[in-house]
């Protein structure tokens, strides 16, 4: 399979395409817009909501991006990567996201920030695969469990119909931690760093 990371110059490049080459896929960094032609692109993220979204829209990168899942092409969000999936984010004074999917982005109740290991269970049965994720699970388990490793201080309020979706934690339930959407998919913790459950 043929994989593209956006790259703006902004984020966790490295360790995703490190990450995506342990599955000897074929991974490339793609910098313009035009050149978002794989089967799956792979949005990442570190950093802040507003300047994200300026780079995104300033590259062109904006429409491709919605181009590429209107033509049934996979997508996966990771972190910040995952939150501009919605509509709106909060940080730096309010942001307009892509709008891919129903939702917004908020300051984690008590303005904490959300840093260190989560376990997380995964029935792979309760996934509604429709040919799209279900050619990448690589696992005969029943479960899938583990540890995710997350960094944030913003997430996610789902308000879209999904396929799959599991909660941020048990403290904080109220937010998306994982979703799926036909061929959308969002991560809010770091699937890159959190070793082989991340895999």
């Amino acid at each position: 399979m043929k994989i593209d990371i956006i790259d703006i110059g902004f984020g966790n490049i490295n360790s995703v395409k490190n990450w995506l080459d342990q599955l000897e896929l074929e991974v490339t960094r793609v910098t313009h817009p035009e050149n978002l032609t794989s089967e799956m692109c792979v949005l990442p993220g570190v950093g802040s909501a507003g300047p994200y979204m300026e780079r995104l829209n300033a590259s062109g990168f904006t429409e491709a991006i919605k181009y590429h899942v209107l033509k049934g092409r996979r997508l996966l969000g990771i972190c910040l990567g995952c939150q501009i999936l919605f509509d709106h984010s909060d940080e730096d004074g309010g942001t307009k996201l892509l709008s891919i999917l129903r939702g917004k982005v908020e300051r984690l109740d008590g303005n904490q920030n959300h840093n260190g290991w989560e376990n997380l269970d995964i029935a792979v049965n309760s996934f509604k695969f429709k040919g799209y994720w279900g050619r990448g699970c690589h696992s005969s388990k029943q479960f899938l469990r583990g540890r995710a490793f997350y960094n944030h201080e913003y997430a996610v309020l789902n308000n879209d119909q999904c396929d799959y979706s599991t909660r941020l934690s048990s403290n904080l339930r109220k937010y998306t931690g994982l979703l799926i959407k036909d061929n959308v998919a969002g991560a809010q913790f770091h699937p890159e760093k959190s070793q082989l459950f991340g895999i």
